[in-house]
């Protein structure tokens, strides 16, 4: 398994494709930021932040299918498991790692356009670098949300992963992507009560979403966590991921490798 894996990471970590598409991905998230900040203030910025996670999640089908689909064209999982290795061992190598690094690029792609929007807004005096306070914006609140926001990718990883399994054509993989995200747009628009609807994308938007207090003197904005949110976030996310990669292994195990 530890060689399957050597070989998962040397492959993904040496493809032009997928250093261009981080690139792209990247790059796509700061200019969406800058452009719609223009003369906005770090504030306004954390207190509005859900601007790349549609783009985000677009993206990765494409990680998930250069992990789970390219071996299945040129018949190398065959030849694994012709040298004995087991099914589970070749899938775990590469399910793993697939939703482990997949979540981390697109966690990176979420802190990446926040950074540059707060160096192009600069500081201003109703940000703070610890807890809420006074109505100031928490710096450390906003780190924390957006590390959190590692849990609802890794189960739309794995969600993309059980795709994978029953598409294993890259086209199809990454349209998968793009037909997860309008469904739980449809899903969200359906249901009425959103407080614990912890679906992978609006659960990114539960995640960043502030609350703005009416004062006699204009607004606060509060983007403290609750305990409610952290720990549904985590708990629902680490259920569904576990689930979605048992699903995908049911449909490898009894996949046809002839």
């Amino acid at each position: 398994m530890t060689n399957i894996i050597k070989a998962q990471l040397y492959k993904f970590t040496h493809s032009t494709f997928i250093l261009l598409m981080t690139i792209c991905l990247m790059l796509i998230g700061v200019l969406i930021s800058l452009f719609s900040l223009e003369e906005g203030t770090a504030t306004m910025l954390m207190a509005n932040y859900t601007i790349p996670f549609s783009m985000v999640v677009l993206f990765i089908g494409v990680y998930i299918a250069s992990f789970c689909a390219e071996d299945n064209k040129d018949k190398t999982i065959n030849y694994e498991l012709m040298e004995g290795k087991s099914r589970l061992e070749s899938f775990l190598a590469r399910s793993l790692l697939a939703v482990i690094i997949t979540a981390v690029v697109m966690t990176i792609a979420t802190f990446v356009p926040l950074l540059v929007g707060l160096i192009k807004c600069g500081w201003d005096g109703n940000v703070s670098l610890s807890a809420t306070i006074n109505g100031n914006v928490s710096l450390r609140d906003e780190v924390i949300r957006t590390m959190l926001s590692f849990f609802p990718y890794l189960r739309i990883s794995a969600f993309i992963v059980m795709i994978a399994y029953i598409c294993k054509h890259n086209i199809a993989i990454i349209a998968s992507g793009f037909f997860y995200q309008t469904g739980m747009l449809l899903v969200i628009e359906l249901v009425k009560d959103h407080s614990n609807l912890y679906l992978g994308t609006y659960n990114l938007n539960m995640l960043f979403e502030c609350k703005t207090n009416v004062t006699s003197s204009g607004y606060t904005i509060d983007n403290s966590l609750s305990a409610t949110l952290v720990v549904g976030t985590i708990l629902v996310s680490i259920i569904m991921t576990a689930f979605y990669l048992f699903a995908g292994y049911a449909l490898f195990r009894r996949e046809d490798m002839d």
